[in-house]
């Protein structure tokens, strides 16, 4: 049905997309997009059906399991990009902007420019937040990863040595946001 064309022609691409992912429904949405990106399958505008050829599809390398799979869609992504992920990754599988600004000392509005490119790659969601708090309604812009391996993949793209330390960095500049807070409270 996806892909508007008779059952016995989709078949073989249908096997193959099954051998390669496992039949995990993540890695086969993320392969096929990959696909249709790379223009392995493309779109005939003239018979209104998809078509591919099947032997450049078992050509074309993939990684052997989704998460890899994500890390190697993310090393595709620029530096920035990278980072601002890896270190959301670090503050969970949903995160505000501005605490992801805080803790890589840049400004909401590169952040938010630099996890736009993630959006559009389909590797997080844009969610809302509103709390209210003396009195005061406030929103707050927060996005999650589309899925836990994508979080997963964000997170591994940093070696250990370097998860450690931000993990480290993360804590102590939380940690002086609560004191700064907590002063803040007391004075008023």
């Amino acid at each position: 049905d996806v892909m508007h064309c008779a059952e016995d022609n989709v078949k073989g691409l249908a096997k193959l997309l099954e051998v390669r992912t496992g039949g995990n429904p993540l890695y086969l949405i993320s392969l096929l997009r990959t696909l249709i990106s790379e223009q392995k399958i493309t779109f005939n505008y003239d018979c209104y059906q998809w078509q591919w050829s099947l032997s450049k599809i078992e050509q074309y390398k993939t990684e052997s399991n989704v998460t890899d799979f994500i890390q190697q869609k993310l090393r595709r992504l620029d530096e920035g990009t990278q980072l601002i992920l890896h270190m959301a990754a670090c503050l969970g599988s949903t995160f505000s902007v501005e605490q992801l600004a805080c803790i890589c000392e840049i400004t909401s509005d590169h952040v938010e420019n630099l996890l736009a490119t993630a959006v559009k790659a389909k590797l997080l969601q844009p969610v809302s937040s509103v709390s209210v708090s003396n009195h005061r309604v406030s929103a707050t812009k927060n996005y999650r990863f589309n899925h836990d391996r994508t979080q997963q993949a964000a997170y591994l793209l940093k070696d250990e040595g370097d998860r450690c330390y931000n993990h480290w960095r993360i804590g102590q500049i939380l940690k002086g946001m609560a004191h700064n807070e907590a002063i803040t409270a007391n004075l008023f």
